[in-house]
């Protein structure tokens, strides 16, 4: 479990334990800053933060979640966002997940209202509600008659 959290061993141990600082902040703190997090994460923001939050909140063990498999497949989602694009980055994924994250937890979402499934519901959409986003609007594809639009 280490591992798959910290990535891989030939991390060093500073910057493992800012790591760990800064996603321990992260659980239920609005003083987030997912710029941080991508450097102490060496560029992986959002798939160590989605895979931290599945962690602990139960929902890998819960659901029976094959770790590995969730850690890969979070790798490929992070890869979808292209690091040239100025917002609509990995890093702007992660802090979305973030602050959805502590909304939920401090506005009391969870577990009042919202289930297991329907958190991992909820933190599935701001992992991936910017995937392949290239910075461009619909009119923008529109206009230019690309084939996206």
């Amino acid at each position: 479990m280490q591992q798959l959290l910290h990535g891989h061993d030939s991390l060093a141990h500073p910057l493992r334990e800012e790591m760990d600082h800064v996603l321990g902040l992260a659980y239920d703190n609005f003083s987030f800053d997912a710029f941080k997090l991508a450097a102490v994460t060496q560029g992986h923001p959002l798939s160590t933060l989605a895979f931290y939050l599945f962690h602990k909140n139960n929902l890998i063990t819960g659901f029976n979640l094959h770790a590995v498999k969730l850690a890969r497949f979070l790798r490929n989602i992070e890869a979808g966002y292209c690091p040239k694009n100025p917002y609509h980055s990995a890093i702007h994924a992660a802090d979305v997940l973030q602050t959805l994250h502590v909304v939920m937890q401090q506005g009391g979402i969870v577990p009042q209202y919202a289930d297991r499934l329907s958190l991992m519901a909820a933190l599935m959409a701001a992992i991936m509600h910017d995937y392949e986003h290239m910075g461009l609007t619909n009119d923008f594809l529109v206009n230019t008659s690309s084939t996206l639009a």
